[in-house]
């Protein structure tokens, strides 16, 4: 039996945080635009996922993977709700799923992506039709990913793997510039986008889902000014939008930004943030980092970024056009309970979501 302890629901309604402080987060990160239908994203905690240090319990993180994808859907089977989240599948269909490893201190963390991996291979999809991808081969081996590009098992390499690299046959315009995304992306059939739960060190906000993509284009640094505008626009661009099918932030650890130098693992949600909605789910990522922002008397990351990707109409970053599912799981017998309550300042789920234990 899956081991649920509670089970909470807010939807329809204003999302409520797990402090005053961040009222005007809400209101800094808000869109004008607004999509018609509600945005499910859903939060599953495994208290057991981690150590709490470093190490990872892959068990539960699979055990979180799938009930996340089963609440997303709404479906009982693990292989129905991924085979839904896959529009129009075909057998011949390449799934590029795109890691966060530009940091080995606090990467996309494998034990992640294979969780996704298993569910896409339960629904038929074929082990060497995955490819799991960053820009650079030593960002993922850093990272402690098995570089494959042989044609038996999940394939996991870098667009500067020869025989891929930069589609310019099909270049891109941002921001008056002429670029080329990775040929894996233009390729593929299916997109998954796992990013990291982290802060970025300078004034960019975040770096979450839609920055996760600055790894999917040549020379991203140069679209660093007028940064909203850029991000944005990369991930509008069809071949990312169009086949964009999941958002799956691994916050099994996070980065609050207690190093001002380089990411880190700086606190422990032990949580996966799941939705087919890229704007929703960096919302929520976002709020999450603010919250454990505010806890130490920091000011939170603004993310203009997310109003003008929900201007382009690529999701929603209006609380009350976010339904929010909330799952917390232990190894115990499972029992459910829903909040009643769509705001509680008090008692938020928000609050003190884990910090990272002393190795001392």
């Amino acid at each position: 039996m899956e081991a649920i302890t509670r089970r909470d629901f807010i939807k329809h309604t204003a999302i409520g945080f797990g402090s005053l402080t961040l009222a005007g987060t809400i209101n800094a990160n808000k869109a004008i635009a607004q999509v018609d239908d509600m945005s499910r994203v859903v939060i599953t905690k495994h208290h057991q996922a981690t150590d709490g240090v470093k190490a990872i319990n892959a068990d539960n993180v699979q055990i979180m993977m799938d009930k996340s994808i089963k609440e997303l859907t709404g479906l009982s089977s693990v292989a129905d709700a991924w085979s839904s989240i896959l529009t129009d599948f075909k057998k011949d269909h390449i799934i590029a799923i795109k890691v966060n490893a530009i940091a080995s201190t606090c990467p996309t963390n494998p034990e992640v992506a294979n969780a996704v991996v298993n569910g896409l291979i339960s629904a038929g999809v074929s082990e060497n039709n995955i490819i799991i991808y960053d820009n650079l081969k030593f960002k993922l081996t850093d990272c402690k990913y098995k570089y494959n590009v042989s044609d038996t098992g999940v394939r996991c390499f870098g667009t500067d793997e020869a025989g891929w690299g930069y589609d310019w046959g099909n270049p891109v315009e941002i921001l008056n510039q002429k670029r080329a995304l990775s040929s894996i992306v233009t390729r593929c059939d299916h997109l998954i986008n796992i990013p990291v739960l982290k802060i970025h060190l300078d004034q960019y906000g975040v770096t979450l889902s839609l920055k996760n993509h600055y790894g999917s284009v040549d020379n991203a640094q140069s679209l660093h000014p007028n940064f909203a505008t850029a991000c944005a626009t990369l991930s509008n661009q069809n071949a990312i939008k169009d086949k964009t099918r999941l958002i799956v932030i691994d916050a099994l650890f996070g980065f609050w930004g207690s190093n001002v130098s380089m990411f880190v693992r700086d606190f422990c949600p032990n949580s996966l943030i799941v939705s087919k909605d890229p704007v929703a789910a960096d919302y929520i990522g976002t709020e999450m980092l603010n919250e454990e922002r505010a806890n130490r008397k920091l000011p939170p990351r603004n993310v203009p970024l997310l109003a003008k990707a929900a201007e382009m109409g690529l999701g929603t970053n209006d609380p009350a056009k976010i339904e929010l599912i909330k799952l917390e799981l232990e190894n115990a017998e499972e029992t459910e309970k829903e909040t009643g309550k769509a705001i509680d300042l008090q008692n938020s789920y928000m609050s003190r979501w884990g910090v990272i234990k002393s190795t001392r």
